[in-house]
């Protein structure tokens, strides 16, 4: 009876869109990884290895979650159409989410990175560019993808929900999936504003060099300006 309280239609269109959502990501992610990041760090006379770090931070991780991901969707279809342990099997691989940290922390780094060697180091700019079929703004947005993967995987597990009836033997897993995903996301915009103060923390050391020196893990440490050359920052305590 609890099948016939669902628009299946619906909930498989959702569950449908979610599963080529995850395909189309890990391509991006393969495509960040094969076509950029290997054979810039296999060349030394294109950019540094502090730059290769700064511009892609963790992506191999985030492809290696992500391909964990999209096995087990794929191995879901044996049950289609009535996916029974969508929510069981997000929960079990959701802790390895926690690859976006250092990703989210790191990304408004790594666009000023890219950006400034976009603009000053022409073999660098004609390499991205041939890379990206001739536009140097397609790395720029394959690196900003992550960015939104969790806001997704939160819609779709909103649209998924409401299709499912209470008494699904799924319902409450996929309940706690869509919280724990709304959760993350959250403190990924925080992260964004992080990311944003540890950009002009470590931009302030790149141009001051040997005469600046700032712990990065201090808690609650702030950048507020440059003047004169000095870094001025504080601490919320």
């Amino acid at each position: 009876k609890i099948y016939e309280e669902v628009s299946w239609e619906q909930r498989n269109a959702a569950i449908r869109e979610l599963f080529s959502k995850e395909n189309t990501y890990c391509d991006v992610l393969e495509t960040v990884v094969s076509n950029f990041l290997i054979p810039l760090r296999g060349d030394k006379h294109l950019i540094n290895t502090s730059d290769t770090i700064s511009i892609f931070s963790n992506v191999e991780a985030l492809l290696s979650v992500h391909r964990e991901f999209q096995s087990s969707f794929n191995g879901l279809m044996s049950q289609w159409p009535h996916v029974t342990s969508l929510g069981k099997i997000f929960i079990k691989l959701a802790p390895l989410l926690a690859a976006y940290g250092p990703y989210v922390e790191n990304s408004t780094h790594a666009h000023k990175t890219l950006t400034r060697l976009l603009q000053t180091d022409q073999k660098f700019a004609a390499f991205v560019s041939e890379r990206a079929g001739g536009s140097d703004f397609k790395l720029t947005e394959l690196l900003f993808y992550p960015l939104n993967r969790i806001s997704q995987y939160s819609m779709s597990f909103e649209t998924i929900l409401k299709h499912t009836p209470r008494k699904h033997p799924d319902h409450s897993r996929l309940s706690r999936a869509h919280g724990m995903m709304t959760k993350l996301y959250n403190f990924i915009q925080e992260s964004v504003t992080v990311s944003k103060n540890r950009a002009k923390i470590l931009e302030c050391k790149r141009k001051l060099g040997a005469y600046f020196e700032v712990r990065l893990e201090i808690p609650n440490f702030m950048f507020l300006s440059i003047t004169c050359s000095v870094c001025l920052l504080y601490t919320s305590d």
